[in-house]
């Protein structure tokens, strides 16, 4: 069993098993019609495949690193040695291979199959698309979450390399999913790496996506605004740096994993858990996670002055010069959104009041989307800049327009950055107003 060949022979004996718990748990209950169609999930295969990957797939990746390792290693590294006398790394270099393979095949093959089944979206010409589909929140699954999984089956071998026991290795792996997927939610500093984040905001974000527009009439190119972008004959492929920072990060810790555990078993090294030391790791990571969200950075500071507002009332963002400012939110009625703002002034007893815009209509339904850019000055307290886009939900037609009344948006949003979003979709709007 010294050539590749005999040991991907003896690994596929190992993993068939595996294997086809996959393949039933991403292939057969995603695109089972019974199944998605129960709403269980979703109510498409896209969405029911995205939430079993979301749902069930770091589970996976540490029963995979486990069978992969558990067995082979779990007595004395010479024991298993002479039966096999072969160098380690090319054990080592084959189960992780073959892991990462696997990986990808149950978390991009399947949700990219599910979403080229589908059809494609029949938006505007100007839009962002991968695999025929505009950004939704399936379609970041498949941007953010396999780069995810690659990197906790690497952390999940490097811990099954590491302590070569089965239990131990799987409540260490679970410990270090938590890790992964929360502390990044809870940490502000680490925020742009949470995959959590990054699959909720795909309104904001277009990530990696092909476009069918090479020359528009927009002047500056929309495509001058994305730091990364490929001219091909038929279509430009667009890189966001979001999602080649996080794709970066993630390989990065692939990297350091898989090198760790490849050092580890060349020198023989290995970490003997008691029932202690399990408990104190493990609540060791639960006490970080509690601790970083309940202490987040500023909350030693005292409470100056409490501004109750109505329960409905989402906050934006706020905006203050000394005792005075703004808080700016937004209000939900069925399918309109309103922008209002309300005055606060930290030095009087009552809150000044509030101001609700009243519905931007042009003729049919629309419902605003996406971040409020604003800007507020206490020289006049009764005004707010603010800049919103709006979606035309009917008439798919109607030309994309930017109105500029004011130099105060050019302090807020630049001139490249309503470029690129008049670039993104002919029926988006963008909408600059004055409000009192």
């Amino acid at each position: 069993m010294r050539t590749f060949k005999a040991l991907l022979w003896k690994e596929f004996q190992t993993l068939k098993y595996v294997w086809l718990a996959g393949l039933f748990l991403f292939y057969g209950l995603g695109f089972f019609p019974a199944f998605f169609q129960s709403g269980v999930y979703a109510s498409h295969p896209s969405q029911s495949v995205g939430g079993m990957s979301l749902s069930f797939g770091a589970v996976y990746c540490v029963i995979l690193a486990i069978a992969l390792l558990g067995r082979d290693f779990r007595g004395s590294l010479e024991t298993f040695l002479r039966a096999r006398p072969i160098p380690v790394s090319r054990i080592l270099t084959v189960k992780y291979a073959l892991g990462l393979f696997t990986v990808v095949m149950v978390s991009f093959v399947p949700l990219a199959l599910a979403l080229a089944l589908e059809g494609t979206d029949q938006g505007g010409i100007n839009q962002y698309k991968l695999l025929g589909h505009a950004p939704d929140f399936e379609v970041h699954i498949l941007l953010y979450h396999p780069f995810t999984l690659s990197a906790i089956f690497s952390l999940c071998f490097l811990i099954g390399a590491w302590v070569r026991k089965a239990v131990e290795t799987a409540l260490l792996s679970f410990a270090a999913i938590l890790l992964v997927y929360f502390f990044p939610v809870i940490f502000p500093p680490l925020g742009d790496f949470s995959v959590i984040n990054l699959i909720n905001t795909w309104e904001d974000s277009v990530g990696l996506f092909q476009t069918e527009v090479l020359q528009n009439a927009i002047p500056g190119n929309a495509f001058a605004t994305f730091d990364h972008h490929i001219a091909l004959p038929s279509f430009v492929l667009a890189f966001d740096n979001v999602w080649v920072g996080y794709g970066l990060s993630t390989l990065l810790i692939s990297l350091f994993a898989v090198a760790g555990a490849f050092w580890v078993l060349e020198k023989n090294w290995s970490i003997e858990l008691n029932q202690k030391s399990l408990a104190w790791s493990l609540a060791g990571v639960s006490l970080l996670l509690f601790g970083a969200a309940s202490f987040e950075v500023g909350t030693n500071l005292e409470c100056e002055r409490m501004i109750k507002s109505p329960w409905e009332i989402g906050i934006e963002g706020i905006a203050q010069e000394g005792g005075r400012g703004i808080l700016v939110y937004q209000t939900h009625n069925q399918d309109w959104m309103h922008l209002g703002f309300q005055r606060f002034d930290l030095n009087r007893e009552d809150v000044l009041g509030r101001h609700i815009e009243d519905p931007w209509t042009i003729g049919s339904r629309r419902i605003r989307y996406g971040d409020i850019s604003y800007s507020w000055d206490s020289r006049s307290p009764g005004m707010i800049h603010y800049l919103a886009r709006d979606i035309e939900i009917f008439n798919e037609n109607m030309p994309t327009t930017v109105t500029i009344s004011s130099p105060a948006v050019k302090a807020i949003i630049p001139d490249a950055s309503i470029t690129r979003t008049v670039g993104e979709s002919r029926t988006d709007r963008i909408r600059l107003g004055l409000q009192r």
